[in-house]
């Protein structure tokens, strides 16, 4: 692929755009291929679990949230720009798989086989090269690894964790994750972008709240001007 020709992926390469106050948001983002990552957030820019994720056909995806929201959704296209592995699931509830990605850190997102977002009941890495994966039922589908990790802090008994970066214009085009020390996904009980600065500085930072204090590493892919 020429330089010209990666360039003008690289401006698709993530969608974003603002949805106002509803239940069922439709995205057309018009990136193409079935595999993408999608983070959803609200109108304060704190990350929110929807209902559901579908994806419906190529270019378009559907979100349900439990009330009507206002917020962002942000599409990640994985091809060429994002390092991924896909892992394929069938009737599966419970089980290891290996991965190719060693030492580092990768972000997950698990699809059924009809376009739907599934929710582990345990995501765990036990090693660097085997991840745990425990579901509430049996499903047919996938689930998307991603690496291209370029946020990344470590916290020891915290019930705050702030992460100061240095990634600009990036607070919808943020994708972030936490685990424990066990390597187990843990989900915190908020997480705030926080990065209108527009100037060369560390004040885009992106904040988690835990219920209790816990160890582990806050890690993502911000897309935006890497200074």
């Amino acid at each position: 692929m020429s330089l010209n020709s990666l360039l003008e992926r690289r401006r698709v390469a993530v969608y974003a755009r603002e949805y106002k106050a509803s239940e069922n948001w439709t995205i057309e983002h018009g990136l193409p291929g079935d595999d993408v990552f999608v983070q959803a957030m609200n109108d304060d820019f704190n990350t929110i679990i929807p209902r559901f994720i579908q994806n419906v056909e190529e270019g378009v995806i559907r979100i349900n949230t439990t009330q009507p929201t206002t917020g962002w959704v942000s599409v990640f296209e994985l091809a060429p720009l994002f390092n991924h592995q896909k892992i394929m699931l069938n009737n599966f509830t419970v089980g290891t798989f290996k991965h190719k990605y060693g030492h580092q850190k990768f972000l997950t997102q698990f699809w059924d086989t009809e376009g739907y977002t599934v929710y582990p009941k345990t995501c765990q890495k036990l090693d660097n090269e085997t991840i745990f994966f425990e579901f509430h039922e049996a499903f047919d589908g996938y689930a998307i690894l991603i690496t291209n990790v370029n946020i990344k802090k470590v916290f020891e008994q915290e019930k705050e964790w702030s992460v100061n970066h240095w990634i600009l214009k990036a607070r919808t085009n943020i994708i972030m994750q936490e685990e424990n020390f066990l390597g187990e996904m843990i989900i915190p009980q908020n997480e705030k972008r926080i990065d209108e600065n527009i100037e060369y500085t560390t004040d885009n930072v992106i904040e988690s709240t835990f219920l209790v204090p816990v160890s582990g590493t806050s890690y993502g892919i911000a897309y935006g001007i890497n200074i």
